[in-house]
């Protein structure tokens, strides 16, 4: 895309980023966003860029699941809680039911 300004129709401030879709004065639309915004997204979801972001994410991906499943791994969970509950002085009477 070349290196073009573009005149905003509302207060005629010359816009100098070709990918930019509002004035920068006056937040007007530009003319042809629409065009500007289409080519922005092609730029974004084609090409060798795009495929560089893909193997990017994948590899962190692979490195965040392999870094779950290691071995040794510590929980914060206190110990207390998962010890076996105290038995009840009285075993004959029934827990208290919550779905009443």
């Amino acid at each position: 895309m070349a290196k073009v300004k573009v005149r905003c129709p509302g207060c005629g401030a010359m816009n100098a980023d070709p990918m930019a879709n509002r004035c920068r004065v006056c937040s007007a639309m530009l003319p042809d966003h629409t065009k500007r915004a289409a080519l922005k997204l092609g730029s974004v979801s084609e090409g060798p860029a795009f495929a560089a972001i893909v193997e990017t994410e994948v590899a962190a991906w692979k490195e965040y699941a392999e870094g779950r499943n290691r071995p040794g791994l510590k929980s914060r969970r206190p110990a207390e809680l998962d010890a076996e509950p105290k038995p009840s002085r009285f075993p004959w009477r029934r827990a208290k039911d919550t779905d009443d």
